[in-house]
Protein backbone atom coordinates (compact mmCIF):
# COMPACT_ATOMS: atom_id res chain seq x y z
CA UNK A 1 0.00 0.00 0.00
CA UNK A 2 1.22 3.05 -0.61
CA UNK A 3 0.05 5.85 2.12
CA UNK A 4 -1.54 8.84 1.41
CA UNK A 5 0.10 12.28 2.24
CA UNK A 6 -0.62 15.26 1.45
CA UNK A 7 1.47 18.01 1.11
CA UNK A 8 0.63 21.69 2.48
CA UNK A 9 -1.15 22.67 -0.41
CA UNK A 10 -3.70 19.83 -0.55
CA UNK A 11 -3.89 20.03 3.05
CA UNK A 12 -5.25 23.79 2.74
CA UNK A 13 -7.52 22.75 0.07
CA UNK A 14 -9.18 19.82 1.97
CA UNK A 15 -9.43 21.75 4.68
CA UNK A 16 -10.74 24.93 2.75
CA UNK A 17 -13.53 22.72 0.97
CA UNK A 18 -14.22 20.90 4.38
CA UNK A 19 -15.16 23.98 6.43
CA UNK A 20 -16.91 25.28 3.28
CA UNK A 21 -19.14 22.23 3.72
CA UNK A 22 -19.51 22.90 7.54
CA UNK A 23 -20.39 26.25 6.99
CA UNK A 24 -23.51 25.00 4.34
CA UNK A 25 -24.34 22.72 6.60
CA UNK A 26 -24.88 24.95 9.04
CA UNK A 27 -26.62 27.65 7.23
CA UNK A 28 -28.99 24.86 5.94
CA UNK A 29 -29.47 23.83 9.84
CA UNK A 30 -29.96 27.49 10.52
CA UNK A 31 -32.24 28.09 7.83
CA UNK A 32 -34.72 25.02 8.38
CA UNK A 33 -34.52 25.98 12.25
CA UNK A 34 -35.97 29.75 11.29
CA UNK A 35 -38.42 28.12 8.81
CA UNK A 36 -39.84 26.29 11.35
CA UNK A 37 -39.99 28.94 14.05
CA UNK A 38 -41.51 31.31 11.14
CA UNK A 39 -44.08 28.57 10.79
CA UNK A 40 -44.58 28.32 14.30
CA UNK A 41 -44.95 32.13 14.67
CA UNK A 42 -47.30 31.77 11.78
CA UNK A 43 -49.58 28.99 12.91
CA UNK A 44 -49.75 31.06 16.51
CA UNK A 45 -50.27 34.44 15.08
CA UNK A 46 -53.12 32.93 12.80
CA UNK A 47 -55.00 30.52 15.92
CA UNK A 48 -55.03 33.83 17.97
CA UNK A 49 -56.37 35.49 14.31
CA UNK A 50 -59.10 32.98 14.07
CA UNK A 51 -60.30 33.28 17.38
CA UNK A 52 -60.27 36.58 17.71
CA UNK A 53 -62.46 36.87 14.56
CA UNK A 54 -64.52 33.91 16.00
CA UNK A 55 -65.44 36.07 19.42
CA UNK A 56 -65.97 39.02 17.52
CA UNK A 57 -68.16 37.46 15.20
CA UNK A 58 -70.26 36.26 18.36
CA UNK A 59 -70.51 39.74 19.46
CA UNK A 60 -71.87 41.26 16.17
CA UNK A 61 -74.25 38.22 16.15
CA UNK A 62 -75.24 38.23 19.78
CA UNK A 63 -75.51 42.25 19.21
CA UNK A 64 -77.91 41.41 16.48
CA UNK A 65 -79.84 39.15 18.18
CA UNK A 66 -81.05 41.80 21.42
CA UNK A 67 -81.43 44.76 18.11
CA UNK A 68 -84.15 42.50 17.19
CA UNK A 69 -85.85 41.17 19.69
CA UNK A 70 -85.55 45.03 20.94
CA UNK A 71 -87.09 45.56 17.47
CA UNK A 72 -89.76 43.30 17.91
CA UNK A 73 -90.47 44.59 21.63
CA UNK A 74 -90.78 48.11 20.21
CA UNK A 75 -93.75 46.91 17.53
CA UNK A 76 -95.24 44.70 20.00
CA UNK A 77 -95.64 47.62 22.15
CA UNK A 78 -96.79 50.24 19.24
CA UNK A 79 -99.39 47.23 18.16
CA UNK A 80 -100.43 47.23 21.38
CA UNK A 81 -101.26 51.09 21.63
CA UNK A 82 -102.56 51.39 18.24
CA UNK A 83 -105.04 48.35 19.64
CA UNK A 84 -106.26 50.44 22.31
CA UNK A 85 -106.50 53.82 20.31
CA UNK A 86 -108.76 51.16 18.00
CA UNK A 87 -110.92 49.91 20.75
CA UNK A 88 -111.29 53.76 21.78
CA UNK A 89 -112.31 55.16 18.54
CA UNK A 90 -114.22 52.08 18.18
CA UNK A 91 -116.17 52.97 21.59
CA UNK A 92 -116.93 56.43 20.53
CA UNK A 93 -118.40 56.50 17.51
CA UNK A 94 -120.39 53.47 19.36
CA UNK A 95 -121.04 56.03 21.61
CA UNK A 96 -122.23 58.70 19.12
CA UNK A 97 -124.43 56.06 17.49
CA UNK A 98 -125.91 55.01 20.78
CA UNK A 99 -126.48 59.39 21.51
CA UNK A 100 -127.65 59.54 17.53
CA UNK A 101 -129.97 56.74 18.01
CA UNK A 102 -131.67 58.30 21.39
CA UNK A 103 -131.98 61.38 19.48
CA UNK A 104 -133.54 60.41 16.58
CA UNK A 105 -136.02 58.25 18.37
CA UNK A 106 -137.43 61.47 20.58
Amino acid sequence: EIPLRLVGSEMCIRDRLTAQALNHKNAAQQAASDSEGFRDDAVNAFTALKSETISEAEAIKNAAINANQNILDQTAAVRDDVDVMIMAQVSAIITLQTYHMEELQQ
